[in-house]
Order: C-alpha cells, then sequence, then structure tokens
C-alpha cells in the first residue's frame, strides 16, 4: 500500500500510528509506504494524485486493487488487504 501525503499535513501526520501498526503486524506479508508528494512528484504524476492523503493498494504485479481519498482507519486497510489475499 502507498500512502501519498505531505509531512507536513495534519491529516497526513494523523495516520502515520496507523500504517506503522499495519506496517508491524503485516511484516513480511505486505508492505506499507509512505510516499511524499513533494519529494515523488514522478510518483503523484503516474497515480494521479489529486487530494492528501491517498492509499493505493497495489497487487505485486503493480496493478491498482483499491483505491482512498482521505483517512483510512486501521480496520478498513485490514479489510482491504484480507480481500486483496493477505492474512
Amino acid at each position: 500500500m502507498l500512502q501519498f501525503g505531505k509531512s507536513w499535513c495534519p491529516r497526513c501526520k494523523s495516520t502515520k500510528p496507523i500504517l506503522d501498526n499495519v506496517a508491524r503486524s503485516y511484516a513480511g506479508r505486505a508492505l506499507i509506504v509512505p510516499v511524499d508528494v513533494e519529494v515523488n512528484k514522478d510518483l503523484v504524476r503516474d497515480f494521479r494524485i489529486r487530494l492528501i492523503p491517498t492509499q493505493i493498494f497495489l497487487m505485486p504485479d503493480r496493478t491498482e486493487f483499491f483505491r482512498h481519498e482521505g483517512i483510512l482507519r486501521e480496520q478498513q486497510i485490514i479489510e482491504v488487504l484480507g480481500k486483496m489475499g493477505v492474512h
């Protein structure tokens, strides 16, 4: 999962503990990667990011499985990962 945001964005900052917890829980099974939109402008363009935070769940072949704009709660992230077959 990629989360697009900015380091100073209050909404993006508020999700950091959630992302850290999911990353720990799913270590070795899923990657949870924060992407700074100010640093990674190519990815912003490639993924057509319009709003932050935006989460994009990618399959291993890099196809997009699910996209969400705004804040996702931990349980919502876990549900999407489960639908992707990650348990």
